[in-house]
């Protein structure tokens, strides 16, 4: 499988994360984020692609998303990089499931089921330590418009650029 690294997240923007984040977020997540931050890669289950948030923007692009209100219980943490929201559905004890939402409409009930636990979605990544020798990647940010059911919003999200060694890709 395919997989772009970014760097790992320091210690401190994991604890500001867990702080922001309101609530207890899953250790196999954490754990993630402290061993390869954000990146890319093929997923082996639908949506086939993931881009994880790094631990600095998480809270950030879930508040731009309007995440929160739109479907209250659920917390935003990568996307598979075109119109879908990959995130924690919160509304139950235990180890929440993964769940893709779209972003338009972004609503409870077009929530499906992507796995049950972030390790086993983390499982679906293949070997993250072998990188795909691809480059790195440059996160840009841009404003899109989304749809939320309050009306149009401004909202921000990644948008990923692969560069070999400084040249476009």
């Amino acid at each position: 499988m395919t997989w772009v690294r970014s760097q790992p997240a320091s210690l401190e923007s994991v604890a500001r994360l867990e702080a922001m984040a309101g609530f207890k977020l899953p250790p196999a997540y954490l754990n993630h984020l402290r061993q390869v931050g954000g990146g890319e890669g093929e997923l082996d289950v639908d949506p086939g692609w993931i881009q994880f948030w790094s631990a600095e923007e998480v809270v950030e692009l879930n508040g731009a998303y309007e995440v929160r209100q739109n479907i209250p219980g659920f917390f935003g943490f990568a996307s598979n990089g075109g119109g879908e929201l990959l995130a924690f559905d919160l509304r139950e004890e235990g180890d929440p499931p993964v769940v893709m939402v779209p972003f338009i409409p972004m609503s409870v009930t077009e929530a499906r089921h992507v796995a049950n636990t972030f390790e086993e979605l983390r499982g679906r990544l293949g070997d993250l330590n072998k990188s795909s020798g691809v480059g790195y990647m440059v996160f840009q940010r841009s404003t899109i418009l989304a749809r939320s059911a309050r009306g149009m919003v401004a909202a921000e999200r990644h948008d990923v650029m692969r560069t070999r060694r400084g040249s476009s890709w």
